[in-house]
């Protein structure tokens, strides 16, 4: 089965060779459509991409797989049939800033923010790849100086760097839109519409030093509560009227309500008072993955009266009333 889809790789290769090449029998070959349209994805093992080459479709990158990422023409029609082994990828343009909730299609531009959250963090930019990434198109940028901070839905990274490095993204024939990283898209707008202090986790890009931002946050008005270093993040009690002057500074990343983390544990009385009672030998709990030990149970077998009080005492130990406070 791999040698006959080799044969077809090589087939498909060499016919892309000979259309390109070959003029008609009459005269040279037509002139093409420039190459200024959609950006696809084809599936060489479904269709033959000859014919959207000889159409002017511009390879932008082979992948090795059988998959081509091209430019199409603007001018091409696709429908029915010729859609088969096509991906147009419809959601391409699109960037879902998921921490402060802001959407929007590059297509259109960069969406327009109050001029207090238009500031820009130094050296911080969104880029948006053309499709599927490979992984050489992130080793060549990262040896240019550019650094990934975080990855976002579709085919876009929050990212920072030098002038140099910022220029190379820029260049990358595999990134089809760069824009500053604005204050805007740190912060959701619902949390600024609020009143009072609000209890906000404030994320920092990698390297920012916690205490740093602990101390510029504090000048703003914040109360500081919690800070660690990975990633870098300060908890802060912010009067909502000053949350915008935390996202323009230039180490944040995100601002998000805090949410109280709960243990793990805490589910533990949920579990121990299930009808039955926790055997690992006879539940379908993997056996290389222990139980909690306040849940742990012996596998041997029991009468009701020591299951009635083995789950009496699991129960006591397992309630949250019960647990120590720390």
């Amino acid at each position: 089965m791999r040698f006959v889809r080799l044969v077809g790789a090589i087939g498909i290769v060499l016919a892309m060779l000979f259309t390109s090449l070959a003029g008609g029998r009459d005269g040279p070959a037509p002139a093409m459509a420039p190459a200024d349209g959609p950006v696809a994805l084809l599936d060489t093992y479904v269709m033959n991409p000859a014919g959207y080459l000889a159409a002017g479709a511009k390879v932008l990158y082979a992948y090795g797989n059988g998959y081509l990422l091209v430019r199409l023409p603007a001018g091409i029609r696709l429908s029915g049939a010729s859609l088969r082994g096509v991906d147009l990828m419809p959601d391409r343009t699109n960037i879902d800033l998921y921490y402060s909730g802001v959407k929007f299609n590059t297509q259109a531009g960069a969406p327009a923010f109050p001029a207090r959250l238009q500031p820009a963090s130094v050296d911080a930019y969104l880029i948006q790849f053309l499709g599927p990434l490979d992984p050489t198109w992130i080793r060549g940028l990262e040896a240019k100086g550019l650094h990934f901070e975080q990855y976002l839905a579709t085919f876009t990274y929050v990212v920072t760097g030098g002038p140099d490095a910022i220029a190379a993204a820029k260049a990358s024939p595999y990134v089809g839109w760069v824009s500053p990283y604005v204050a805007g898209y740190k912060v959701s707008p619902d949390l600024l519409k609020g009143t009072g202090a609000v209890q906000v986790s404030i994320i920092g890009f990698d390297g920012a030093s916690p205490m740093a931002m602990a101390s510029r946050i504090s000048m703003l008005g914040g109360a500081l509560e919690l800070a660690w270093y990975n990633p870098p993040t300060v908890v802060a009690m912010v009067p909502v009227g000053r949350i915008a002057g935390v996202a323009r500074l230039a180490d944040v990343m995100a601002i998000q309500e805090y949410a109280t983390p709960k243990p793990l544990d805490r589910q533990c009385a949920n579990i121990c008072s299930a009808p039955r009672k926790h055997n690992v030998g006879k539940s379908k709990w993997p056996k290389n993955i222990p139980h909690h030990p306040r849940c742990r149970s012996t596998p041997r077998r029991s009468t009701p009266r020591r299951s009635k009080r083995l789950a009496e005492t699991l129960r006591s130990i397992c309630s949250p009333k019960t647990r120590p406070t720390r």
